[in-house]
């Protein structure tokens, strides 16, 4: 039954003449048939229909009738419903406050577990696209070694490598079946492996760019390897490791000499510095994209590199877990900067934090 429909059978005459009845004349029928109806329905055990009329037909009442919000009325409607018989004022305000406190743990809770899962489905699209293997086996990797690698003595020095892990800037090409036949080909031309990382991929990137020279393909292999230098090097910047066909076709480093027809779109994506997974393109592995914007950041002027070596090493996302790969290649390649300009300065930072922490320390021991 609707609540003026009871008011109307309750108080006939009053309601007949509705617009005369003075406004606490109304409010107190109002909140006495609502007081009733919570009691009744809480004697009948009908605990939703009272939480509905508290929660919800209260303030629909409040709304509608322009009513004061007392918290002393809304704390009769849960005494009458059942709600807080054993508490003061003081004690109900402090369970009110403990309830939305423990509402708002929950929701942000909720919240969490729902952007957990997010990361985790986008993460396993982004696998699904990449044909990312979680983890080849071992002994799959053996037997792919031996079977491919034709010379027993290598493919018996690749199975030491892989089982020792050394050297270790190899590891990466063992995460997939591409990658790994890269590293055979490349050993089997090479006969061995750098002693420094920065010395294999230099060696690399020679290896690709002379394969794909041999392609006969007519165009200016070394103006590419440049612009692919630069391109790696945004990309590490924005801490990307995969990039769309759209994403290459409109990087200003490209996307000039697209439009003007100075190179074609099919030569940049099937450049050997490059794998396409699924519908996306990465580079051969992080620490050769790493390389290559090294080649790049390395042009700068001694004046440039002094106001961008911190920066250059600011590492986002996946670049951050590998770090210590990045310290190594960067020392490799330019110890003397990479020392005087990063490492240097961090070592005094921590210094000085350490510094101060045992002056403070000693000044409480005199206190």
């Amino acid at each position: 039954m609707l609540l003026l429909d009871k008011f109307a059978k309750i108080f006939p005459k009053e309601y007949a003449d509705f617009k005369k009845i003075n406004y606490k004349t109304i409010k107190r029928y109002i909140k006495w048939i609502l007081l009733d109806d919570v009691d009744f329905f809480a004697s009948e055990g009908e605990d939703e229909r009272v939480d509905f009329l508290i929660d919800i037909v209260y303030s629909e009442i409040l709304e509608c009738y322009n009513l004061y919000d007392s918290h002393k009325f809304w704390q009769d409607l849960r005494l009458a419903g059942g709600y807080f018989d054993y508490l003061d004022d003081e004690d109900a305000e402090n369970q009110l406050d403990a309830e939305r406190l423990k509402n708002r743990e929950e929701k942000i809770k909720q919240e969490e577990q729902t952007e957990k899962k997010t990361d985790e489905l986008i993460k396993t699209e982004r696998d699904a696209l990449l044909g990312v293997s979680e983890k080849l086996p071992n002994e799959e990797i053996i037997e792919f070694i031996k079977k491919n690698v034709q010379d027993t003595i290598e493919a018996l020095e690749l199975v030491y490598m892989f089982e020792n892990q050394k050297p270790w800037y190899i590891w990466p090409f063992f995460s997939n079946w591409n990658r790994l036949s890269l590293l055979l080909a490349f050993y089997q031309e090479e006969k061995k492996f750098s002693l420094t990382s920065a010395s294999f991929y230099e060696r690399l990137t020679v290896y690709l760019v002379k394969e794909y020279s041999n392609a006969g393909l007519n165009c200016d292999v070394s103006s590419l390897v440049e612009m692919f230098s630069e391109f790696a090097f945004d990309m590490m910047e924005n801490g990307q490791t995969i990039f769309s066909e759209q994403g290459i076709q409109n990087h200003p480093t490209f996307k000039h000499k697209l439009e003007t027809g100075q190179i074609d779109l099919l030569t940049l994506l099937s450049f050997p510095f490059l794998v396409q997974r699924g519908k996306w393109y990465e580079f051969r592995t992080l620490a050769f994209q790493v390389y290559l914007s090294l080649r790049k950041f390395l042009q700068l002027n001694e004046k440039e590199k002094i106001a961008s070596y911190a920066e250059f090493l600011d590492l986002n996302d996946c670049f951050i877990d590998n770090e210590h790969d990045i310290w190594i290649l960067c020392s490799e390649l330019d110890l003397h900067s990479f020392n005087q300009y990063y490492l240097i300065p961090i070592l005094k930072e921590y210094l000085s934090a350490v510094s101060a922490k045992l002056k403070g320390q000693e000044a409480d021991g005199i206190a």
